[in-house]
């Protein structure tokens, strides 16, 4: 006779209980932070995080974003904290604007949400219907499509840009990260 069919014939057999709300709260909390540690043992920090290939790159945008505004205070409210970055001189910013005009549709479309709006990664993961992770492997992959199109680009400034802000060797690769 199986052990399950023992318990059924049993007279002292009590079912366990459903676990309670807490305890899996805790368990889901444990298998999170042993995703996390699995994530970073394998190299991968933060979503957020920025390899540092791309800091460079990143700046640029923020600068770029800096530069197409219109320098005037905005009627909107908004409190969240920005860095503040020089603008892009107006030549560059145009170089840098064609780029990601000539840009696919999603890459330009990530660049300008992710640089001249203030809308959180929550909302833009929402309003595309992907994950919030999705989102930052996309804006990553976004990043290295600038990056490669800033290299490309003949104007003097934006090299030298990237040159000064230490953009290592341009290193497309099927296997590297996204």
């Amino acid at each position: 006779m199986s052990a399950v069919a023992k318990h059924v014939f049993d007279d002292d057999y009590v079912p366990e209980p459903p676990p309670t709300a807490a305890e899996v709260r805790k368990v889901n909390h444990l298998v999170r932070r042993a995703v996390g540690l699995a994530l970073l043992q394998q190299g991968s920090s933060r979503l957020g995080s920025l390899d540092q290939r791309f800091i460079g790159t990143d700046r640029i945008l923020m600068r770029w974003a800096a530069s197409i505004g219109s320098g005037l205070p905005s009627e909107r409210w908004d409190d969240t904290v920005q860095i503040k970055l020089p603008p892009l001189d107006d030549a560059t910013a145009v170089v840098v604007d064609r780029i990601i005009m000539g840009a696919p549709h999603e890459v330009r479309a990530l660049v300008r949400s992710w640089y001249c709006t203030p809308t959180p990664v929550d909302t833009m993961a929402r309003m595309r219907r992907i994950s919030r992770r999705t989102l930052y492997l996309r804006w990553r992959a976004a990043l290295e499509y600038m990056r490669a199109r800033f290299r490309e680009s003949d104007h003097a400034p934006l090299e030298r840009l990237i040159r000064d802000l230490g953009e290592g060797p341009l290193d497309i690769s099927l296997h590297g990260e996204v």
